[in-house]
């Protein structure tokens, strides 16, 4: 149900250039998250839940630390009409 409200909303706030570009990092996060879950289970087998949990939180915070201090430049030709 969520991916579903997710992509129709997706659908009618974005424009259509961005569209293709928004649903496929949508869908590249789905994958790395598919594929970190048997680590978790591995480490939520051997520590326990709560461990596990607050591991990959750590993670998952540095990771996006490191998204937002490091913001990438964008740049764009500038066009004379």
């Amino acid at each position: 149900i969520s991916s579903n409200l997710f992509e129709t909303t997706i659908h009618d706030h974005t424009k259509s250039s961005m569209r293709a570009t928004v649903l496929s990092i949508k869908n590249m996060s789905m994958h790395v998250f598919y594929l970190l879950m048997p680590i978790f289970g591995l480490i939520t087998d051997k520590y326990g839940l709560v461990l596990a949990t607050k591991i990959f939180a750590g993670i998952s915070l540095a990771v996006l630390l490191i998204f937002f201090l490091k913001k990438p430049v964008i740049r764009t030709k500038k066009y004379k009409v």
